[in-house]
C-alpha cells in the first residue's frame, strides 16, 4: 500500500471491512496461478491489503509451505488477520514494512507478488528493486498493475463523481483515476531495469462482476474516497453515491464492467 496521505487514507478504519467484502472478491484476481505458486514454496505478498492474494498463495503453498504478507497498515494486516486459517494451507505470517524497504532478509523467497499495489508507491521503482533482493536467484515475481491505455472501472467512475461534486482533494491527484494505473511499457522496463531475468508482461482483459448494481455504488466506501466521504454529511454523501450510479448505470440486478490489467511475470 501507499505511504503519505493515500496510504492513511488506505488505512483507515472503515476502509479494509468494506474492501474485503465488496471489492475483494470481484476486483482482483490472485498472481497465484501466473508466479506458478506450488506445494512447499516460502512466498511473500508485497502490499497484501486485507490478504486476498496470500490466502490464495497459501491454498497453494499447502501446509508445508509458508506466506509473508507485508503491508504499511496496521488496520490492514489486522483485518487480514481476523480471517480463520483455511484447512490444510500455509500459515501466514503478517509483517508491517514499506513495499521500498522491506523488513525482510535477502535471497529467501521462491515467489514474490505483488497485486495492485505498485502504481500506488511513492518510488514503484525502489519497490521492484525489493521484490528482487528478497528472492532467491530464480526466484519468481510477478505483478499486476491496472492498464493506463484502458479505462479503470469501477475505480474511474468513482473518482469523476466525487470530483463533480466538488470536494477538496485529501492529497495531490487523489481524484485522477489515471494516477493508479500504469502503462505495460512503464512496467517492463521498471522490472528490467531492476535486474529481473524473463521478463513477460501482458495486458489482460477483466470483467468485474457485481451480484447487484447497489454493491458496485456501495464499494466507493471501501476505497481511500470512502475515508473522505466519511468526513462530509449525509448529503453529500448521498449525492456522491447517486452520481456514481448513474455512472455506471447501476439498477438492482448484476452488474458487469470492463477494465485491463497489465500482469508481468519475471525471474530473479
Amino acid at each position: 500500500m501507499a505511504s503519505g496521505a493515500r496510504g492513511e487514507a488506505f488505512a483507515a478504519h472503515s476502509v479494509p471491512e468494506l474492501y474485503d467484502r465488496l471489492l475483494s472478491p470481484v476486483v482482483f484476481e490472485p498472481l497465484v496461478e501466473l508466479a506458478g505458486v506450488h506445494a512447499g514454496q516460502l512466498v511473500v505478498d508485497v502490499a497484501s491489503g486485507t490478504g486476498a492474494v496470500a490466502r490464495a498463495a497459501a491454498a497453494r503453498a499447502g501446509a508445508g509451505g509458508r506466506i509473508v504478507a507485508t503491508d504499511i497498515s496496521a488496520t490492514m494486516l489486522a483485518a487480514a488477520a481476523s480471517r480463520p486459517p483455511a484447512p490444510g494451507a500455509a500459515p501466514i505470517e503478517r509483517v508491517r514494512s514499506p513495499a521500498t524497504a522491506l523488513a525482510l532478509p535477502a535471497r529467501w523467497f521462491d515467489v514474490a507478488l505483488c497485486q495492485q499495489g505498485l502504481q500506488f508507491f511513492d518510488e514503484p521503482a525502489r519497490a521492484v528493486a525489493e521484490l528482487r533482493r528478497v528472492l532467491r536467484p530464480g526466484g519468481v515475481a510477478a505483478v499486476a498493475v491496472w492498464d493506463a491505455e484502458r479505462r479503470n472501472e469501477p475505480f474511474a467512475s468513482y473518482a469523476e463523481a466525487v470530483l463533480e461534486e466538488g470536494l477538496a482533494e485529501p492529497f495531490p491527484g487523489a481524484f485522477d483515476a489515471t494516477s493508479f494505473t500504469m502503462s505495460s511499457a512503464a512496467v517492463e522496463g521498471m522490472i528490467a531495469g531492476a535486474g529481473f531475468e524473463s521478463v513477460e508482461v501482458a495486458s489482460t482483459d477483466l470483467t468485474v462482476r457485481f451480484e447487484d448494481g447497489g454493491l458496485a455504488v456501495a464499494a466507493i466506501m471501501g476505497t481511500p474516497y470512502g475515508a473522505l466521504l466519511e468526513r462530509h454529511d449525509q448529503d453529500v454523501r448521498e449525492s456522491v453515491l447517486a452520481r456514481v450510479a448513474a455512472r455506471l448505470r447501476a439498477t438492482a440486478g448484476p452488474l458487469e464492467l470492463r477494465t485491463t490489467a497489465v500482469l508481468a511475470r519475471a525471474r530473479a
